[in-house]
């Protein structure tokens, strides 16, 4: 019993993960688009500020929230690297 609870939480939080990850990509890839003012600089800075948040390791921020800053990390690392490739390339 106890090893289906922790495949259930296992799987729980992958799909918490891919859900955030998805989800940050596709709020990046929609300002890109619409946001004039939204450049690969600031997605840097939000970047950033990210990182101080994860380091900051509230107490009482949970395991579920800690799934999800660090898929919205992880999206945006993504979303930058290839804004920086297709910049590179043109």
């Amino acid at each position: 019993m106890g090893s289906l609870l922790a495949r259930a939480m296992g799987d729980l939080r992958e799909k918490q993960y891919q859900d955030t990850f998805d989800a940050t990509i596709a709020q990046l890839t929609m300002r890109r688009r619409t946001e004039m003012n939204f450049t690969l600089h600031e997605c840097q800075k939000i970047l950033e500020s990210e990182y101080i948040n994860q380091g900051n390791n509230w107490v009482g921020r949970g395991s579920l929230q800690d799934i999800v800053q660090e898929a919205t990390i992880a999206a945006y690392e993504v979303f930058i690297a290839e804004w920086r490739h297709e910049r590179d390339q043109s």
